[in-house]
């Protein structure tokens, strides 16, 4: 079970971010898949569908990478970091024509071979 929830996870960076296939995020996700911003305001399913196609029209040539990636339970930890040139202006940072990195880690939970919950911690502070 620990390594299908690792790999349902890798799915969502492999072919929802890096490839692009954002239809592939409602087969991974369950309807009431919420997630967490680090604000702790919660986004449904709807919502994050909509902050997925943003962060892609920011970051046209977005890669992630996958640093580690632990799984306990019903829980998957990655540690991951992104690399894109920023097209508009995004949480303060300018663009600049330069490509840039982000490193996040994001916490999935997952019932039924399905994603049902989110939380992210995001490090803007140490965008290189």
């Amino acid at each position: 079970m620990l390594e299908s929830n690792k790999t349902l996870v890798r799915r969502y960076y492999d072919e929802v971010l890096n490839q692009r296939q954002l239809p592939v995020f409602d087969e991974l996700a369950d309807p009431s898949f919420v997630s967490y911003l680090p604000s702790g305001e919660p986004l449904n399913l709807q919502g994050y569908r909509q902050a997925i196609a943003g962060s892609l029209a920011v970051f046209p040539d977005l890669m992630v990478t996958i640093e580690d990636q632990i799984a306990e339970g019903d829980k998957v930890v990655t540690r991951w970091r992104v690399q894109g040139t920023p097209q508009v202006a995004f949480a303060g940072i300018e663009p600049t024509g330069k490509a840039i990195t982000i490193t996040a880690i994001h916490i999935h939970r997952v019932d039924n071979g399905k994603l049902i919950e989110h939380w992210e911690a995001i490090n803007l502070h140490a965008v290189r």
